[in-house]
Parts: C-alpha cells; structure tokens; sequence
C-alpha cells in the first residue's frame, strides 16, 4: 500500500506537468547558450577585424560586407539587457555585451536546476549550534528539523549515521500507521506514534557471539514492553509520526516551562526537550 502511495505521487499529472515544463525551459537555455557561444566565436573576430582594418583598407573592401558587420555590431549592442546592474555605459563593445548575455543565461540554468532540485524534496539541513548553549543531541536535531520551517512531512525517519537503511525499509514501516477500515475499503490513519525495527549487522561473526543485535532488548523486552503500550524509543531505526512528536514534545514543554519559567532561554523555541513517546506505540 505505502509502495502504491509513493508512485502515485510520483507520477502524479501535477508533478510531472511542474517538472516537464522546467525541464523544457532548462533545455531551451542550454540551446541558446551553445547558440550564444557560437556567436560569440564568430564576433569576436569580427570584432577583431573591424578593429584592425584602417580607413583606407576599409575604401578598399566591399563597403556592402563592411556595412552589413557594423550594422550588425550595432544591432547587438542595440538589444536591451536581461542584466539589470549593467548599464549602456559599461558595455562599450561587443565582446561585454556578449558574456554579460552569457552570464544572464549561465545565472538563469542555474536557477532552473535548482527548481529541478526542490521538486526532489530532499534536502540537507544543518542546524546551527552556538557556543554555550545545550544542543540537546538526537532530541534538539529532530525539534529543528520539525521548528525550522524547511521541513513538512508526515512521518520521520531516524538513523545513527553509521546506519545503512535498506531500499525497502519504508514499503515495510509506513503501512503500520494505516489500518483497513472494512466499511470503507480504504486505509484510515490509526494512533500508533512511532514504529520501530530491530538493529541488525552485515559485518559481524557468525551467531553474534558478543550480542551486537541486543536479542534480548529487541525481542522479550520490547515486545513485553510494547504490550504495555510503553516501548523504548531508542533513537534510531524507527520512523515517527510527525503530529504525536509534536503534541507530546508541546505537553513536555508546558510542564517543564510551568516548572521553572527560568529555562525558557535554554529551549529557544527550536531545539530543547528530549521527547519520549509511549501511547499507542
């Protein structure tokens, strides 16, 4: 189902349309790019030529080429500018007028790939971490990420960087989020605020002889745990739901901040209380 939903929105009409249409822009550039650098090559010798012709080789010349290369040179510099911090006086001959034009297209390709990169939606965010101040670890990661602003999405993975998650590790998590309701015929959202996986390791000896897949913790433990509706959040290989994160990170910031109204300057709003979740779990 999770694997459906993502190609639907994949291929969404909107999607494609959006992405079709600064695909084709983007290419139109990079035609009149190549097209601009050919022209380039072929005005600056012109340009050259004009230049190092005296007037009386000029009398000399077919004054119909001679013309028509002036003529030329002046429509160029004639056409208005994209570049608005040029001005006329600047440009004073052709070659400046040319690589202004091509550094207003290089400028406007550039902006393009990056459209093509936002409709990726993935993006690196670094939060910054000042001198002095609690960075509250994995818990004031996920409240930045949540508070910044640059983010929007439903659910949350969490990894440890040494981590390497599977292509298939969300077509399996995300469907515990959804149950089937019968009356319907759709999957409805349930409560259920975050799931979690067990470790497992590609590089250790065989039968895990000193315990790094933590059997014990994953197995009897969590699952004892989990049917107390109070299983551990351990930080890593779990996805989280979004809304749950920030109800109970709300309620904990209440009762904390109720507590000791001291320590708001310690929260700054992004990045502060370690959350636990253990409803519904």
């Amino acid at each position: 189902m999770t694997e459906k939903l993502c190609f639907e929105d994949l291929r969404s009409p909107l999607l494609q349309q959006e992405a079709n249409r600064i695909d084709a822009e983007h290419s139109c550039l990079l035609k009149r790019l190549q097209q601009l650098k050919n022209l380039q090559l072929d005005t600056e010798a012109a340009e050259q030529w004009l230049q190092e012709i005296s007037s009386q080789q000029a009398e000399n010349l077919d004054q119909t080429a001679v013309g028509f290369v002036q003529s030329l040179r002046k429509l160029i510099l004639w056409l208005p500018l994209n570049h608005q911090n040029i001005s006329d006086t600047s440009v004073k001959i052709l070659g400046d007028r040319l690589t202004t034009e091509r550094n207003t297209l290089e400028a406007a390709i550039r902006k393009k790939e990056l459209e093509l990169v936002e409709l990726a939606r993935f993006r690196y965010i670094a939060r910054p971490k000042p001198v002095g101040v609690p960075h509250h670890a994995k818990a004031g990661n996920l409240n930045y990420a949540i508070f910044s602003g640059e983010t929007s999405g439903e659910f949350i993975l969490t990894l440890d960087a040494d981590h390497i998650p599977k292509p298939q590790f969300l077509q399996r998590v995300l469907p515990y989020f959804y149950t089937y309701n019968l009356f319907t015929g759709k999957y409805d959202q349930n409560r259920i605020a975050f799931v979690q996986t067990r470790q497992d390791f590609y590089n250790i000896p065989p039968g895990d002889p000193f315990g790094h897949r933590a059997n014990l913790f994953y197995g009897p433990l969590q699952q004892g745990k989990d049917g107390m509706n109070a299983a551990f959040y351990t930080g890593t290989n779990a996805v989280l739901r979004r809304e749950a994160l920030i109800s109970v990170g709300l309620q904990n910031f209440a009762d904390e901040f109720a507590k000791d109204e001291k320590r708001l300057n310690e929260f700054q709003l992004i990045g502060g209380v370690s959350i636990g979740i253990c409803f519904d779990s």
